[in-house]
């Protein structure tokens, strides 16, 4: 007994030992990723600006608009009627200075200074684009980003008494999404790409969404893939690409989280490697291998390909097929990157203008219930087309 004692008790000690080894050594890593996150963040921002300060103003206009006025086509939109018409959005707001003692993060910069370069190489007799930035910052004066934005721009902003009537945070986010939404279809484009701040692109973006989304040289999505479309997502957290997502960490609690198209895929996979270990084993070992081998087997399989990641699974699959992007069910949440069609833009204008988000029922998931209710399809692209530069979850718009 004392023995047994004894041994719990060195066990706990070791326990606690290597607990505070591995805390020391996480909070290592942290601070050393927090500086490389600083300087590569520092480092953008300076190109963003020098590419910002060459832009030259088209005209004296304020561009800043509020809910009744028409905003003006900006620099890159071209009359005509054979290109697609492409409205996008960025949604903004000041950030919180948790990393930096002296400079703002400047996500919108980046953004904008990354989109316009993309814009200027672009064949325009496709792509009709008009880009507009949204201001919902609750103090939109001190916003000091957005002194850097060029004229031509233009920019959305609410009304004060409005943007203080919403009842929290997720009221709010669904509030601002609406307003952006509603403005940017007065244009009357076919489709709207709507961004937050933190969403850096990649150099492919246009490309690739003229090859995975639209026919060949006409401006309609591809039929043999999109039946009843209601967005697709551009960028999506790598957990959410996982056949089961097991690794959200808030208030105390472990979150999990499933689609169902993508557990059938790892029951697929895991079905046909076990099958497949079995037989060799049969084959060429003299082991006897009973049922509760296979269950067993089955079930360690399917833990370590979860553990690997669908994400990198579809890397050697794409590379094995030879293509570069693909298209596959979304799970919902996580809007940081959508396109939409114009009637999908203007249901979820209704729609979110009929319900009340809150804690439990947010905008993203009010747009995911709307979506599964008339059997529409929610799509993203594999690898993202656009980089999430926040350090931590930019959900509500404050965090850095």
């Amino acid at each position: 007994m004392s023995r047994t004692i004894y041994l719990g008790v060195v066990y706990a000690i070791g326990i606690l030992l290597l607990g505070r080894y591995f805390k020391g050594w996480s909070q290592i890593q942290k601070a050393r990723h927090v500086e490389y996150f600083k300087e590569d963040n520092q480092n953008r921002v300076a190109e963003a600006k020098s590419v910002l300060s060459n832009m030259k103003t088209l005209n004296g206009k304020e561009n800043i608009i509020g809910n009744e006025k028409k905003p003006r086509m900006n620099k890159f939109s071209e009359n005509n009627e054979h290109t697609c018409v492409l409205a996008i959005n960025i949604i903004t707001l000041s950030r919180e200075n948790n990393l930096t003692e002296t400079e703002p993060p400047h996500y919108l910069l980046q953004t904008v200074a990354a989109l316009i370069k993309l814009i200027n190489r672009l064949d325009q007799n496709y792509f009709q684009i008009y880009l507009s930035i949204c201001n919902v910052d609750l103090n939109p004066e001190t916003y000091v980003d957005m002194n850097y934005i060029p004229e031509w721009i233009t920019i959305f902003q609410r009304d004060k008494e409005k943007r203080e009537s919403f009842k929290n945070r997720y009221e709010k986010e669904r509030e601002d999404y609406v307003f952006c939404m509603k403005n940017v279809l007065e244009q009357n484009s076919s489709f709207l790409l709507i961004l937050e701040d933190d969403t850096l692109p990649h150099q492919d973006l246009f490309s690739v969404m003229k090859k995975e989304l639209f026919e060949n040289d006409q401006c309609e999505l591809k039929k043999d893939k999109f039946k009843d479309l209601f967005y697709v997502k551009l960028h999506t957290n790598s957990w959410d690409l996982n056949f089961v997502r097991l690794w959200r960490w808030t208030k105390f609690l472990f979150f999990t989280g499933f689609d169902l198209g993508k557990v059938f895929e790892l029951m697929i996979i895991t079905l046909f490697l076990d099958v497949l270990i079995i037989v060799a084993l049969k084959k060429y070992s003299k082991l006897r291998l009973s049922y509760h081998m296979f269950f067993i087997l089955f079930i360690y399989i399917a833990w370590v390909l979860n553990v690997i990641g669908r994400q990198n699974i579809s890397i050697v699959w794409r590379y094995i097929l030879g293509i570069t992007h693909e298209m596959s069910d979304a799970t919902g949440g996580s809007l940081v990157a959508a396109f939409y069609p114009r009637a999908s833009a203007e249901a979820t204008v209704q729609y979110l203008n009929s319900v009340e988000c809150d804690k439990s029922y947010p905008k993203d998931v009010a747009l995911n219930r709307l979506a599964r209710k008339h059997w529409q399809q929610l799509l993203l692209i594999e690898p993202p087309l656009f980089t999430h530069m926040g350090y931590h979850s930019t959900k509500g718009h404050t965090a850095y």
